[in-house]
């Protein structure tokens, strides 16, 4: 969906609500990061860059192999449409990591001391990502549903989880780990990394798992192991609860 549209001297502009949402959320987490870790202007710039083109990259690659890989099979120039949308966030969020672990090799930063300060930021981005899914008619709830916010698609009415979801892993999120960030920016001596890593995997892996309950999976994949509630959404969400709860375990026990 565009925001607008225009011609410039024969040049056709039309920017859309999703890459404006990209960037501001990309914005944010930049001059969050920047402000509140220690990593060198310069070398900031080269982790943002890293994980822009691998967020992109990975959330379509993620897509591509984990929800749809008959169609990008059938249909390979799709691949490359990013805006057309289709974005895994699970396959962004991993591919991220990737770029995390590649920068602090080559820069010789601890890999959770970048993992916490992003997860702090990161679930505002999530939040303008669903705020963006809402506006496009996008991942609709139950159909039927006629309350505030009802998406109107094709003359039916669905329940609006993208809001659920920009809720949960948005406002609630940021919430949540703003609380933790603030405590441990107040007791420095108490700070452990991976411990936000964790409360952010646990945290997103809880919130995702409560939305999916409201929110019709996808139409060519349906509903998993013959139930009429587990979902691929689920499925990739799990992982991070148990690598979320094995983190903060470990940080106890030491």
């Amino acid at each position: 969906m565009y925001i607008f549209e225009a011609s410039i001297f024969g040049i056709h502009i039309a920017p859309t609500w999703y890459w404006l949402m990209y960037a501001i959320g990309f914005i944010f987490c930049y001059t969050f990061v920047g402000k509140y870790s220690k990593i060198e202007k310069e070398k900031l710039d080269s982790l943002l860059f890293y994980i822009f083109l691998w967020v992109i990259g990975g959330g379509r690659l993620g897509y591509v192999l984990f929800y749809n890989p008959t169609y990008f099979l059938q249909n390979p120039n799709e691949i490359i449409a990013l805006w057309n949308g289709w974005m895994s966030f699970h396959g962004g969020f991993l591919w991220v990591l990737i770029a995390v672990y590649i920068f602090t090799r080559k820069y010789r930063y601890k890999f959770f001391e970048i993992t916490d300060i992003l997860a702090v930021c990161i679930p505002i981005a999530l939040w303008l990502g669903r705020i963006w899914n809402y506006i496009n008619n996008e991942l609709p709830g139950y159909a039927g549903y006629t309350g505030l916010g009802a998406m109107e698609i094709g003359g039916m009415s669905y329940f609006p989880s993208p809001l659920l979801q920009a809720f949960l892993e948005g406002i609630v999120l940021t919430g949540i780990m703003f609380y933790f960030w603030r405590r441990d920016q107040k007791i420095h001596w108490k700070i452990q990394h991976g411990k936000l890593s964790g409360i952010f995997l646990i945290g997103y892996g809880a919130t995702r798992i409560i939305a999916e309950q409201f929110r019709l999976p996808d139409t060519h994949i349906g509903y998993l192991f013959g139930t009429e509630w587990v979902t691929l959404g689920i499925l990739y969400s799990v992982p991070m609860l148990i690598v979320g709860v094995t983190l903060l375990l470990q940080k106890k026990s030491h």
